[in-house]
C-alpha cells in the first residue's frame, strides 16, 4: 500500500506491478468486483487499489459485489 513515490493522478507509475495492473484495467471495458464484506462494505485495499489507477478506471462501468454474513444469525 502507498508503494508509488507519485500521486496516482500523475499515471507515473514506477513499479512493473502497477503499470500491468494500469495497463490490464486500460484494456477493459467494464469489471466486476467480488470482495468479502468488512464493516459494511468493501475492504480498504480495495479502495486503495480503486483509486490507485484512478485514470484508467473514468467512463467505465464498475460494479462491486461484496459478500458476508451480515444480517444472518
Amino acid at each position: 500500500m502507498f508503494s508509488e513515490p507519485n500521486h496516482p493522478r500523475f499515471a507515473q507509475y514506477t513499479l512493473e506491478s502497477t503499470k500491468r495492473w494500469s495497463a490490464t484495467i486500460a484494456a477493459l471495458d467494464a469489471f466486476v468486483f467480488v470482495s468479502p464484506e468488512y464493516n459494511h462494505g468493501y475492504p480498504g485495499m480495495l479502495k486503495h487499489l480503486l483509486d490507485t489507477c484512478l485514470k484508467e478506471y473514468i467512463h467505465k462501468a464498475v460494479g462491486i459485489c461484496g459478500s458476508g454474513t451480515s444480517g444472518f444469525r
